[in-house]
């Protein structure tokens, strides 16, 4: 119950009864690159305005681990015959080799109309597949092929930390943030194994806040650990803060700045974010104007001292984008600042230059009914235009214009999922990144849908729906036969030939978890592959997080409820 928990309240943090938080390639050689709708293998009714329909020809990818020795190959498509009598698989290797399955076989994990699951105890990765129906024979080839497998992440006292968030560097390290997390963690290429990192933090119980079993407590354990992210010098960032609180202790987020190399004889850095309950998730890198971004959440409640009194104040504080210059802002080592100060005489005052202070930019109400809540990912685009998902409060995207101040909203279609959070998180856009033509890329997580913002040529008929209720600059790929009760997706990463891969997850994982899997959407945004389950190879469950693609093309996620680091190597 525990773990279900933790797991529950990156995705509910809406919900302040919950004391936890929680590949394209190019069109020319992109697997299964018809002309197919945009959602069309989906079956949910949300797909793009902009595709045209025609028949969507089978695709195999299979996925194989070593130890135990299997492997998965998952079939998308159409018209597979979920009801066949005849049912028959049978698999021809490139060795010479073969398998043939019944429908009744336990080799057949799912027979549907849109897709086949199989698992054989050998590796099967080279060759074709007939699928035998009542009314039809097709030959699918085995296209695509990964090795999976896992690392362990080192516990840390004291603490039961779970990953969220990764990022890679030009090194070929992977970095890992965590929720409920004292340290943080990088996988080495030089070792093959994930190396802990401790954290420096203030003498005393700490800068955070929680309550625990009924208690109000400060505590060093930082419960959100949502984003990590690499700038252009190769210092990894990462950001941090207390559980969703409004008691009697000061609850502060920071952003710590990690040098690999230890330059200027400190490795760390620590941007103690003025105010209090900020609940910082999302960080970027602004290039243009030498600036750091982050995103923070509205919150009725900030503790902090001044002049040797404590005060309290409550009362509504709208969610914001904000931006920093880290070489001019004050910083500390993490040892020695009085984490109870709000540092409030940080924030920029209205027409004062922002280059020694913490400018605020609070987001707009665009959608009557619906506060800011939570805002969640951020990036800025080569432009200087600041993106941001809006994960608690409203279905768009948004867009900041910082040379002006002026905020613009992008509505995205109905919802679509069945779960009764629709009413208060909308889509839940949680992960939001730039692709290399400058679109914008979501994760609709209650919807289960990627989603793209065409930038080429915004207007403002972008910035309504049609009488339709579509946006005609918008572009949705639904994943294919995800139960919107329940399955969630969560974060997304770009590989070199354009796919946008992602990582399913759950809300109950103990529903759902053995069908969570990884995919991605083609280049050219036609369609949508989904991968074998994991739970296939592990028996354990599958819950997918942050996800990203380091120079070699492996692609690395993070495994919540196993508490561990997965990864996929293209065979």
């Amino acid at each position: 119950m525990k773990k279900l928990l933790i797991f529950i309240v990156i995705f509910l943090v809406a919900l302040a009864i919950l004391d936890k938080a929680i590949n394209h390639p190019d069109s020319a050689n992109t697997p299964g690159n018809e002309n197919t709708t945009t959602g069309s293998n989906n079956g949910n009714g949300k797909g793009s305005t902009t595709q045209t329909p025609s028949p969507v020809v089978p695709i195999a990818v299979a996925v194989f681990t070593e130890n135990p020795t299997r492997t998965g190959i998952e079939i998308t498509g159409k018209n597979l015959g979920a009801s066949s009598a005849k049912g028959k698989i049978e698999i021809n290797l490139s060795d010479g080799s073969k398998l043939s399955f019944q429908l009744e076989d336990s080799e057949i994990v799912a027979w549907k109309n849109d897709h086949i699951t199989i698992l054989v105890n050998k590796i099967a990765t080279k060759g074709t597949i007939k699928v035998t129906t009542d009314t039809a024979t097709l030959d699918v080839p085995i296209q695509e092929a990964y090795l999976y497998d896992w690392l362990s992440i080192p516990r840390t006292a004291n603490t039961n930390a779970s990953p969220l968030a990764l990022a890679s560097d030009t090194k070929g390290r992977v970095w890992i943030n965590q929720e409920f997390h004292r340290a943080f963690h990088v996988w080495e290429p030089s070792t093959g194994q994930v190396r802990q990192i401790q954290i420096p933090l203030p003498p005393g119980d700490g800068p955070y806040a929680t309550v625990y079993l009924g208690t109000d407590a400060r505590t060093g354990i930082s419960v959100y650990g949502e984003d990590i992210a690499i700038d252009q010098d190769g210092y990894v960032w990462f950001t941090e803060g207390g559980d969703l609180y409004g008691g009697k202790f000061p609850n502060h987020s920071r952003i710590v700045r990690y040098d690999p190399n230890g330059r200027n004889g400190s490795q760390f850095r620590f941007y103690n974010i003025p105010g209090d309950n900020n609940l910082v998730i999302g960080i970027a890198f602004d290039t243009k104007r030498n600036r750091v971004w982050f995103t923070s959440a509205t919150h009725n409640s900030e503790v902090y001292l001044e002049n040797g009194q404590t005060n309290h104040i409550t009362g509504l504080v709208g969610s914001k984008l904000t931006s920093f210059d880290p070489e001019r802002v004050p910083y500390n080592d993490g040892t020695s600042i009085d984490y109870s100060s709000a540092s409030k005489n940080l924030i920029c005052k209205k027409d004062q230059s922002d280059a020694t202070c913490y400018h605020e930019y609070p987001i707009p109400i665009f959608t009557p009914g619906f506060n800011t809540g939570v805002p969640s990912h951020i990036a800025v685009d080569t432009s200087g235009n600041v993106w941001y998902a809006t994960y608690w409060g409203s279905s768009y995207i948004g867009r900041l214009n910082p040379n002006n101040g002026a905020f613009t909203h992008y509505p995205l279609p109905k919802p679509i999922a069945t779960q009764p959070l629709v009413s208060t998180l909308g889509s839940g856009i949680w992960y939001l990144g730039i692709d290399k033509n400058n679109n914008i890329v979501i994760t609709e997580t209650l919807d289960s849908t990627m989603t793209r913002l065409r930038t080429s040529n915004l207007n403002s008929s972008c910035e309504k729906l049609d009488a339709k209720g579509n946006n005609p600059c918008i572009d949705e790929q639904p994943v294919p036969h995800a139960n919107l009760s329940n399955q969630l997706l969560h974060s997304l990463a770009f590989d070199s030939k354009g796919n946008t891969w992602f990582a399913q997850t759950s809300e109950n994982p103990n529903d759902f978890s053995k069908v969570n899997a990884l995919g991605y959407v083609t280049a050219d945004w036609k369609r949508t592959i989904l991968l074998p389950p994991l739970t296939l190879f592990t028996g354990t469950t599958f819950t997918g997080t942050g996800i990203t693609i380091d120079k070699n093309g492996t692609i690395w996620f993070g495994e919540y409820i196993g508490q561990r680091l997965g990864r996929l190597q293209k065979k």
